[in-house]
């Protein structure tokens, strides 16, 4: 794993609001599965921006190849659909002043209504590293929330799958209200499965300790999580999400909207095989285009099947 300070990005969870619930399958977010909607309030955005604001000047250097954002540190929004936020443009304030240069501010948004209703705002507050995904065509999610602790008996084969994660060694740390996260799926799962309650202290630098340092997060986080398994995607908009029983107990305990509305599939972890689905697993290509290919992406896009 990495240490939070060679990653190219923090991440900073403002909502789980989203335009594309229900329809969504797999999300990173867990969109829906809180039991209350979460929305970041300014004051404690506010903090979430202090506990990393240094992080764009005095980390180390991505490790990307080539490096992203023109090796400019991220920090950036993410919801759901940042936009949607109901206070989106105090937010945007308070992250011109806390973070100066605005090549090192983030928006990940998906949902262009909402940017245009904020053109202005978003251009000022926001650098070049911001990325869109409208989803259009379509795009392929891992499935998150099957737990690989319930998949891999070999528990030493499953520790060095979690150490080799292609999330947290290609995506972001995060936090959100509830405290600061070495992996940006772990801040998401901790708040849905149980109420963000494994969150480090949002204090400046926090960023700057050692993997070592996440080791409570880690253990209790990682097994719940799907990322690092070798997993069929499923296509973004089935609006199903895969789930494995031991999370969907959790889940469902904790008063999961979208569990109580259905919209999940119980993924069958007998006799899982990470040699089955090992063949050809490109998560980190979670576009159709990139992962499959123009002509094949515009016939998921008709079909809507993967």
């Amino acid at each position: 794993m990495l240490n939070p300070r060679q990653q190219w990005a923090c991440i900073l969870d403002v909502t789980d609001l989203c335009n594309r619930h229900p329809a969504c399958s797999n999300c990173t977010r867990a969109c829906g599965h809180g039991p209350e909607p979460y929305i970041v309030s300014p004051d404690d955005f506010r903090k979430m921006c202090r506990a990393v604001a240094d992080f764009a000047t005095d980390s180390e250097p991505d490790r990307g190849n080539p490096p992203r954002n023109n090796g400019f540190k991220g920090i950036g929004f993410i919801g759901g659909e940042p936009t949607m936020h109901p206070q989106f443009e105090e937010l945007c304030a308070i992250f011109r002043e806390e973070i100066p240069d605005r090549r090192n501010r983030c928006l990940f948004s998906g949902w262009r209504p909402g940017r245009d209703k904020y053109l202005k705002v978003i251009q000022e507050t926001f650098g070049p590293g911001s990325g869109w995904n409208e989803h259009n065509p379509p795009s392929v999610h891992q499935p998150l929330l099957v737990a690989i602790d319930e998949l891999v008996p070999d528990k030493t084969e499953m520790w060095n799958l979690i150490d080799r994660c292609w999330v947290q060694n290609i995506w972001c740390n995060g936090s959100r209200s509830t405290g600061f996260y070495f992996c940006e799926v772990a801040s998401t799962l901790d708040w849905v499965l149980f109420g963000g309650i494994h969150g480090f202290p949002l204090e400046p630098g926090i960023w700057r300790h050692d993997i070592g340092y996440f080791k409570e997060q880690i253990e209790l986080l990682c097994p719940h999580c799907g990322g690092a398994a070798p997993l069929p995607p499923r296509l973004d908009c089935d609006g199903i999400d895969d789930i494995s029983p031991g999370n969907l107990e959790i889940l469902a305990a904790r008063g999961s909207p979208r569990v109580k509305a259905g919209h999940y599939k119980v993924f069958d972890c007998n006799g899982y095989s990470k040699e089955k689905y090992g063949k050809n697993w490109v998560p980190n290509l979670y576009r159709s285009e990139q992962r499959y290919g123009p002509q094949v992406a515009q016939q998921l896009a008709e079909t809507k099947k993967l």
